[in-house]
């Protein structure tokens, strides 16, 4: 990989409260060198508290195509294995918290340390885990705080062919 992730993790933000999702496809967009350092396009316009995987024109604008994906933790884990090592960096949704009317969750960027599966949160511009072994956990207490959702929600991508 071209870029340094912690260094880039470090130089980028979350501009507001609610922009995640636009602050994790913007740090993607930046892993790629698609956009400069300094720029948060997605995140500088009004319509950017979207939540989840909704800014799927921005991923087209630099070359990409998405697809969102639903699998059980173990299985999600080995997808991001390979997404990784081919240099793409799926985006992929965890709870944060969880009462008893409602369950807040957050986009999050998977990064290769090695040939390790990291996560890291471009809005608190830190790891949130640092090897497979954590990731798989996460993703299990994630599955486990929720039975009735037993599946990672993911976004994986491709080079537009045009």
């Amino acid at each position: 990989m071209k870029r340094d992730i912690g260094t880039l993790l470090k130089n980028h933000r979350q501009l507001r409260n609610e922009t995640c999702s636009a602050s994790a496809y913007e740090f993607l967009a930046k892993l790629h060198s698609r956009i400069a350092d300094n720029e948060f396009p997605l995140q500088s316009s009004p319509t950017s508290d979207r939540a989840g995987f909704e800014f799927q024109p921005f991923l087209e604008r630099i070359g990409f195509t998405g697809a969102q994906n639903h699998q059980p933790p173990l299985e999600t884990l080995e997808t991001l294995a390979r997404e990784t090592s081919a240099e793409r960096f799926p985006l992929v949704s965890i709870l944060t918290e969880l009462q008893s009317s409602t369950s807040r969750w957050h986009i999050v960027v998977a990064v290769p340390i090695g040939v390790e599966v990291a996560l890291v949160d471009p809005a608190s511009q830190q790891f949130l885990t640092r090897s497979s072994d954590e990731t798989l956990k996460l993703f299990q207490r994630v599955t486990a705080a929720i039975p009735a959702r037993p599946d990672i929600h993911f976004l994986t991508y491709r080079r537009n062919n045009s």
